[in-house]
């Protein structure tokens, strides 16, 4: 998937100039966590968060300095250097540009020109959709030795049954000789499915135990 696919085009834009006490009204107003901020020519020149407001929001200060800081433009504690995306750039790279630096949100740019945002928000109900967690759908976990084959082996029996795999994904076992293959099935009662897997000499880590009893 690419940024385009993801992106928000409905987002923020404030001034420069623009309050503290203004942006924090705003930011409730529209229950977002980030402002886009623009010069005179509507060019982008920073991006301010809500972290950023709070951290400058006065705490203990009397009146009169209370009033003074909430009164500040936000090119006073906004981001200057801001982390951009292209919008065909990968969003799995965008990802992990965001874990590595800690932000939020990331402007996607084209020719000098915001044309959106991508939020980590965004990304999480993406990773919901594409693990087929909003789905009614039954999961299933299985640990396979960490050579070529073996997801279309597990899903050559899992087509015997012929029931539909809504998403399917793989992440590292413990052991480095071992890897994990997670299944999303249409299906409310995989019992037959789990046994013709485990049939098979393949190790289901879920469901197990407790949790084989909600399809009894």
């Amino acid at each position: 998937m690419i940024v385009r696919q993801l992106m928000k085009t409905d987002f923020n834009k404030v001034h420069q100039s623009t309050t503290i006490a203004e942006a924090i009204a705003l930011l409730e107003a529209a229950r977002v966590r980030h402002l886009i901020v623009t010069d005179e020519k509507e060019n982008m020149v920073g991006i301010v968060s809500d972290r950023d407001l709070r951290d400058a929001s006065p705490s203990t200060l009397n009146n009169k300095e209370s009033a003074y800081s909430m009164e500040k433009p936000l090119s006073s504690v906004m981001t200057h250097d801001v982390i951009t995306a292209h919008p065909d750039d990968l969003v799995e790279e965008i990802a992990t540009l965001m874990t590595q630096q800690r932000i939020g949100c990331v402007p996607v740019q084209l020719h000098d020109e915001i044309i959106g945002v991508v939020r980590d928000k965004d990304i999480l109900r993406m990773l919901v959709k594409l693990m087929g967690a909003d789905q009614p759908t039954s999961r299933i976990e299985v640990q396979v030795p960490n050579v070529s084959g073996m997801l279309a082996e597990v899903s050559a029996i899992i087509q015997n049954f012929e029931i539909n795999v809504q998403s399917v994904f793989m992440y590292p076992a413990k052991r480095n000789d071992k890897k994990m293959l997670v299944f999303r099935l249409q299906t409310m009662d995989p019992r037959k499915v789990i046994d013709e897997v485990r049939d098979h000499g393949y190790e289901i880590h879920w469901p197990i135990g407790p949790e084989m009893n909600r399809y009894e």
